[in-house]
């Protein structure tokens, strides 16, 4: 009825997943004569009845208010760097590779790149559709900014010392990153249907679950020709590159469920 009230088309019960069944009206009690005989009504009938139309009154403003209030979201602010598509692009880990001079990936470098693709959410709009919200073991606030990300880092040495990234734990992490960009992924798409905007594809393969979780930093740093593989410089610029790209992706999304679902004019008061 509200959908069709704003000239949209109706959209099937099922698609909200039980979101309206729930919102039960209380039943009005009936007026009863007072006990006098004569034909006024009863204070406490009287009051009853005015408390449960207000109830059911605030009953049906609460989600009116939750699904129309204009200007509820505001937008996220993408710095990532990355371009976005209309789904997920696949983005296959780098091989480990022997440390050499100037080729290796830097732990320290590669570890802040890491933190900075710990940061965004998803969960503000799944409450505002009555959809469960993630768990979100990442320890990061959301603040409505993707940071930046950079595939540009120094090469280090990778043939002696300590500032090679280590390759063990970096696929660990990298494994990480592909299985909640996937996760966040299949949430978003949960909410498409509530304003009728495309699906997002996931070419990226992670496996999806409702836990987002920690991205760590990577262990001690590794150097040495033989015994102690890195990852190649270039390798986890091409990784990192893909990897901005899909956060992109997956605030270009947010921001267009944020645009639609605030299309209507006033609150109930």
């Amino acid at each position: 009825m509200r959908r069709k009230a704003i000239g949209e088309p109706v959209v099937n019960v099922a698609t909200y997943r039980g979101r309206f069944t729930s919102l039960v009206l209380a039943d009005i009690p009936t007026v009863v004569a007072a006990t006098d005989g004569s034909s006024s009504v009863a204070q406490a009938a009287g009051t009853a009845f005015l408390a449960a139309v207000a109830n059911d009154l605030a009953t049906i403003a609460a989600p009116w208010n939750q699904m129309f209030n204009q200007g509820s979201f505001s937008t996220l602010t993408d710095s990532t760097g990355g371009t976005a598509a209309s789904g997920l692009a696949a983005n296959p880990a780098p091989s480990p590779a022997n440390g050499a001079a100037t080729t290796s990936a830097p732990k320290a470098g590669f570890d802040t790149q890491l933190a900075a693709i710990n940061d965004g959410t998803m969960n503000t709009l799944r409450k505002f559709y009555d959809l469960a919200p993630y768990t979100d073991n990442t320890g990061v606030t959301g603040n409505g900014t993707l940071a930046a990300i950079s595939n540009s880092l120094t090469a280090v040495d990778g043939s002696s010392g300590t500032s090679a990234v280590d390759q063990v734990t970096a696929l660990a992490r990298i494994a990480t990153v592909k299985h909640n960009v996937s996760s966040l992924a299949v949430g978003i798409n949960d909410l498409v249907g509530f304003v009728g905007i495309p699906s997002l594809t996931d070419s990226l393969g992670g496996t999806a679950s409702t836990t987002i979780a920690a991205v760590a930093a990577t262990g001690t740093g590794v150097g040495g020709a033989t015994g102690t593989p890195t990852l190649l410089n270039a390798d986890a610029h091409t990784w990192l590159g893909h990897a901005r790209d899909n956060l992109a992706t997956l605030a270009a999304k947010l921001n267009a469920i944020i645009g639609a679902a605030g299309v209507t004019l006033k609150p109930c008061p």
